[in-house]
């Protein structure tokens, strides 16, 4: 009887351990810079279990500035950075270990939206735009769409970093900033409120590789199965949605 008794322990425990092994997920931490449209997938997957079903349990960290997201994928803080193209290659060619794996935002869909009283951008001389950060892609779009608009940086106008997404809407609400760029929904918002669209960033720049999904390349070498069942469930989000 105690054969048969022990046996059945055994089994017990192994099927217990088992289903406690199933429900595991690896913690998989990874940052965008800032909250819009465009990478909210991170959010989707997670909620949408997707990610769970990978495996994952996918810790979405909103950061401010594609700059401070690359800071902390080099420092291996995040698995995972979802930074705009331009800052992602700068950081490479500076010497930093990363590699892009996937596009986010094959595109540019950012307003130029600008505060009630300025009509055109030949009003924006002498005042202040705000952009998500000095050095982001969108922002260095911003300054040549000024400039074929007749407007040079520094001469005549200045730049403050306020955040992006929300920060650039609140900034522009609370006129911080003379100007800014935002996008869906925000620029609808902002246009329902009587701010003034100045133009599309898409009309200048028809073809750019906004923003990127980027990993330390050491990592990623380390740990080829864990970025694969990370980036099904990023596709299976977009699929869905």
């Amino acid at each position: 009887m105690v054969i048969p008794r022990l046996l059945a322990t055994v089994g017990a425990l192994v099927l217990i351990a088992g289903v406690c092994s199933a429900q595991e997920k690896v913690k998989f931490p990874a940052a965008v810079g800032t909250k819009t449209m465009g990478t909210n997938m991170l959010w989707l997957a997670s909620k949408q279990g997707f990610f769970a079903e990978e495996g994952l349990e996918v810790q979405p960290i909103l950061l401010r500035g594609s700059s401070i997201t690359v800071q902390a994928l080099v420092g291996e803080s995040i698995y995972v950075a979802s930074s705009s193209a331009d800052v992602t290659v700068g950081a490479i060619e500076g010497g930093a270990n990363l590699v892009i794996v996937a596009g986010v935002v094959n595109g540019l869909t950012q307003a130029i939206v600008a505060g009630k009283t300025y009509k055109t951008f030949k009003d924006l001389r002498g005042t202040t735009l705000g952009v998500q950060s000095l050095n982001s892609g969108a922002s260095n779009v911003l300054v040549q769409v000024m400039k074929r608009n007749g407007l040079d940086y520094p001469a005549d106008y200045k730049i403050l970093a306020v955040g992006g997404g929300t920060y650039n809407f609140a900034a522009l609400s609370s006129g911080q900033v003379a100007a800014t760029y935002l996008v869906v929904p925000l620029s609808f918002v902002a246009e329902e409120m009587g701010f003034n669209m100045l133009g599309y960033f898409k009309d200048y720049f028809p073809n750019f590789q906004l923003s990127v999904l980027a990993v330390k390349r050491p990592w990623a070498e380390r740990n080829r199965d864990l970025l694969v069942r990370f980036l099904t469930g990023i596709a299976r989000a977009h699929r869905w949605l």
